[in-house]
């Protein structure tokens, strides 16, 4: 039962982040949307660091400043800062080919907000939409692609294809299908 919080960040209130002892890295968490109604949710391999075997958004990493040498991390204007990500996460999280990320016009991304993981000592997240509006179930395998840059840390076991409508919750708040 014994928690890092527990130990450095204990107390019935989260600690200011300039005060925190937990880590204070920013959050991403995306769920990304196929066309025919289905979402993608990875499930996490058990020498994950966070989440072990349980199933996260479709995209959950964290926020990484842009490198100039990454094709994907051009920084033309401060919505390209929050859209970059996603677009890396495609590739990394969910094994999209490079080609369909660099070259699709049909990758529609919204902001949602910010808050503070009180699961992870009050990490602060962003949170979005992603939809990928030409891209069903059957096209999504056909993207698969192996030159996709596996992070060493928080590696998944598999990705789940669910349909939205066909999520639900039981009652300790756990993802059940119906």
């Amino acid at each position: 039962g014994l928690t890092l919080r527990n130990i450095y960040d204990y107390g019935p209130y989260l600690v200011p982040l300039n005060r925190s002892k937990m880590s204070n890295h920013i959050g991403i968490n995306c769920l990304v949307f196929l066309n025919d109604g289905h979402i993608l949710l990875p499930k996490r391999n058990g020498k994950a660091t966070i989440s072990k075997n349980q199933i996260t958004s479709s995209i959950a990493v964290r926020y990484r400043f842009p490198k100039y040498s990454d094709p994907f991390q051009k920084i033309e204007d401060v919505n390209s800062l929050l859209v970059n990500p996603i677009l890396v996460g495609l590739n990394e999280r969910l094994h999209i080919s490079n080609d369909y990320i660099a070259t699709s016009a049909n990758i529609e991304n919204h902001f949602l907000g910010f808050g503070m993981n009180i699961y992870e000592g009050g990490k602060p997240q962003f949170y979005f939409t992603c939809y990928l509006k030409d891209v069903d179930l059957k096209k999504y395998y056909e993207l698969l692609s192996s030159d996709c840059s596996d992070s060493k840390y928080d590696q998944d076991k598999l990705v789940y294809a669910v349909k939205f409508n066909e999520i639900r919750f039981n009652k300790k708040g756990l993802l059940v299908l119906k």
